[in-house]
């Protein structure tokens, strides 16, 4: 027997009437209701953030902040991830075009999700509005935008167009962008990409050799793996005090936020970066409350109660968001379960939550608050490397790892790595020869050893596990549930696969396709597409590099040295890189090694020539940097390498 529920309306089991479901069945449309009041607010919150996040792009005023990228803007200045800027700044474009879509937004009829999903059809057809709003309302996200794709024809230029994909080594990207920018030498420096690579395989003899396919096979959606929320659940008087303790905090944490006065536009790049200063901590503190109201519905079995499979099942349809969120949404119920200072570190953004994830896994529920602030002090790529470090360290030698639980710096983790090669036949002298053979210098004596101060000690510490792992395992160890090959054992940030993306018209994708299959067939039936890539670059860079005057021998030492990435803080560019003098040469500076970093353009051009950021000292083991320069004022963020030293805006965990 069955009966519905008056708050879902779907059908409930009818279970034993033991004190436990009892409970359940009175706590369950609290729960649920409780999880509908934090939309409104926040919406509001949201709203303004888009705002914000929209004023911030314009223009790039986010460079005022010290940081050349938009994704390096997020991360750093507001612990927040790339995506979800993406996803505002499209919200924020949305909103302003559709005024009934923003007020159903406010109102907490739709949400985020769905509103990126209905962009399109907003913008393809603004009458038909109302029609819209009502239809995203009753449906999931999943089914919005099967409709949406069904009903809003692709435009003709995106239509004509597909995208190449493959991954490949970090290297093979790197020998991609030295052909686009030969390839731009040759046919003019503002050409898009699509055109070199149609350069590319005219050159190459494979220009037409493609056949256009009429139509792309539409692919059956794959089915929904089940998310739940793991562990055994509390006692249910346990778990129900905790409920009631959650709901009444969360009735006063929404009254303040109705306090709050909607702020003006800002006048400046510093003052709206004020404002996100104020509204994030809220937008995270609703996120722990739905966090916590997510665990209790597990707790308390009350999402059976409600007619839901799941608790994922729950919020993908009772919530009205995307899969991906819902998964997200569950996961952070776990993550922030029972772990008060992780908790506390996130709503006063230390931490984003991708460093919040990787303290959990890194703590297991020991050395939160050190790690916590190892990761509120570094920048996001360096606390990702040192991440990656500790975790295959303690997957290839548990033993060893056991004896350096705490985040890095460890001392005698250097020591203790050569004790167990010499103990696997290799010499101190052996070491270093491999050391110099992976042009890492030696550390100078007076320079830090801490791996985010000093970037040659990580290179070190990297190697020398590089070097155990090759020692001690006589067959390719699984890391991280992938067997690693003999010839790529390896755990270096420069290792990692990459995916080289482009979009190009199908004509283009077709002959790209013909060029592959025909390299593969000349090289093995096994060949990867990435390798069949390299000779395809390798012939027409030869080609090219004919009437290409050879770079300056110093210039490429430096961007070898620097790994062939931009050395600004938290900047993922491998491309347009160029060599910066720390000092001047009009104020004396020399073209020494020490005197050069390696910057991409904007970093370079718009940011340390801008005056936003200053950066001084030697390269590369000494590098002080000043983000987010303002006359008369403190700098947002002053850095010592990757490692936050002062600031304005420095972390509380210092």
């Amino acid at each position: 027997m069955s009966c519905r529920n008056t708050v879902t309306g779907r059908r409930k089991k009818t279970l034993p009437k033991s004190v436990a479901w009892v409970a359940a069945d009175y706590i369950a449309p609290k729960i649920a209701k409780a999880l509908l009041s934090i939309r409104p607010a926040e919406a509001r919150i949201v709203r303004r953030e888009a705002a914000l996040l929209a004023y911030l792009k314009e223009g790039q005023r986010y460079q005022q902040a010290g940081l050349g990228t938009p994704a390096a803007f997020a991360l750093e200045t507001l612990q927040m991830s790339p995506s979800t800027m993406k996803e505002r700044v499209a919200l924020d474009r949305t909103l302003r075009e559709c005024p009934l879509a923003e007020e159903a937004f406010l109102e907490g009829r739709l949400t985020v999700c769905k509103i990126n999903v209905l962009g399109p059809a907003l913008r393809a057809a603004p009458e038909k509005a109302t029609e819209w709003i009502e239809r995203a309302r009753k449906k999931s996200v999943r089914a919005l935008r099967r409709l949406v794709k069904e009903e809003v024809s692709e435009a003709p230029e995106r239509a004509a167009e597909t995208m190449i994909s493959f991954q490949a080594p970090p290297s093979v990207h790197l020998a991609f962008d030295a052909v686009l920018e030969l390839g731009r030498k040759q046919i003019g420096h503002n050409v898009p990409r699509c055109e070199v690579i149609e350069a590319l395989l005219f050159e190459t003899g494979f220009s037409g050799a493609g056949e256009v396919p009429e139509e792309e096979d539409s692919r059956p959606v794959p089915k929904r793996a089940e998310v739940v929320l793991h562990g055994s659940p509390k006692p249910p008087s346990e778990a129900m005090a905790r409920v009631v303790k959650t709901l009444e905090e969360l009735d006063e944490h929404l009254k303040q936020i109705d306090t709050i006065a909607a702020s003006d536009s800002p006048s400046s790049t510093f003052e709206a970066i004020d404002q996100l200063d104020r509204l994030l901590p809220l937008e995270r503190s609703l996120r722990i409350f739905q966090a916590r109201l997510l665990r209790d519905l597990r707790a308390t079995r009350a999402v059976y109660v409600l007619g839901f499979r799941s608790v994922s099942d729950f919020v993908e349809n009772h919530l009205g968001v995307s899969e991906r969120t819902a998964r997200n949404m569950v996961a952070d119920a776990e993550l922030f379960e029972d772990v008060p200072s992780l908790t506390e570190a996130y709503v006063r953004r230390d931490i984003s939550l991708g460093k919040a994830h990787r303290v959990r896994w890194l703590t297991n529920g020991r050395d939160v608050d050190a790690h916590c602030r190892r990761a509120a002090e570094v920048t996001h790529r360096q606390f990702d490397r040192e991440y990656r470090f500790q975790t295959h360290l303690r997957q290839c030698f548990p033993i060893l790892a056991s004896r350096f639980r705490g985040p890095l710096p460890q001392t005698g983790l250097d020591a203790a790595l050569m004790h167990d090669l010499r103990k696997e036949g290799l010499t101190g002298e052996d070491v270093e020869i491999e050391l110099i053979m992976r042009d890492i210098e030696p550390i100078k004596e007076g320079c830090s050893l801490d791996p985010a101060e000093n970037p040659v000690v990580m290179c070190r510490l990297e190697a020398l596990l590089d070097l155990l792992v090759a020692a001690h395992w006589a067959d390719p160890p699984e890391v991280e549930e992938r067997l690693v090959p003999r010839d790529r054992q390896t755990f270096g940030l420069d290792r990692t696969p990459v995916y080289i993306r482009i979009r190009v018209p199908r004509g283009v994708a077709a002959d790209w396709r013909a060029a592959i299959k025909a390299t593969q067939e000349q090289l093995g039936l096994f060949t990867p597409e990435w390798k069949a890539a390299v000779v395809l670059f390798a012939h027409v860079y030869e080609e090219w590099s004919r009437v290409d005057p050879e770079s300056e021998p110093t210039q490429k030492k430096i961007l070898k040295r620097d790994r062939f990435q931009c050395q600004a803080p938290a900047c993922p560019k491998r491309s347009n890189l160029e060599a910066h003098h720390l000092k001047r040469r009009s104020k004396g500076g020399s073209n020494k090694v020490s005197n050069l970093l390696t910057l991409c353009h904007g970093d370079h051009q718009h940011v340390v020539h801008a005056g936003y950021a200053k950066v001084s000292g030697e390269a590369p083991q000494a590098l002080r940097w000043e983000l987010g320069c303002r006359p008369s004022k403190e700098p947002l963020l002053k850095r010592l390498g990757e490692r936050i030293v002062g600031g304005s805006r420095a972390p509380a965990t210092r």
